[in-house]
């Protein structure tokens, strides 16, 4: 997938984890913001276009699965990427199961990383073009 201008919002409390994934994901061509916590991710969206987020679930303040459940009230079709150091199972088998498209556990393999995220900006833009297609949008050829 050509990855060249996508934007992903990567939002963790921790600086270093903020620095370590953007860098990451600018070295794989992608574009980077960032946000400390939550209720940052929430402005930040409300002012921004981005392909996809990458969100810590365990924050102080607005939590990553208040804040996704904010941010898909709004960007339903937005993929979210979670990440904690809890198994993913923690947060998908209670009661109330969380929002967001994929957990991942810390530490997690850089390839399994990129591969997972690949996956949901794929998804993303046949939504986007499946969209186009029905309101009868051409692409520029």
């Amino acid at each position: 997938m050509d990855t060249k201008n996508k934007w992903i919002l990567v939002v963790d409390d921790e600086p270093l984890n903020r620095l370590l994934i953007s860098k990451y994901l600018q070295k794989n061509g992608l574009y980077t913001l960032e946000a400390s916590d939550g209720l940052e991710a929430l402005k930040i969206t409300g002012q921004s276009y981005f392909d996809a987020v990458i969100m810590d679930i365990r924050m102080p303040g607005m939590d990553g699965i208040i804040a996704t459940r904010r941010i898909k009230r709004s960007y339903p079709h937005l993929p979210v990427i979670a990440y904690t150091a809890e198994p993913p199972e923690y947060y998908l088998e209670s009661g109330n199961p969380a929002p967001f498209d994929c957990i991942l556990q810390k530490p997690f393999d850089r390839d399994t990383f990129i591969a997972t995220l690949e996956h949901y900006l794929e998804q993303q833009e046949k939504s986007l073009m499946d969209g186009m297609d029905r309101l009868g949008v051409k692409e520029a050829k």
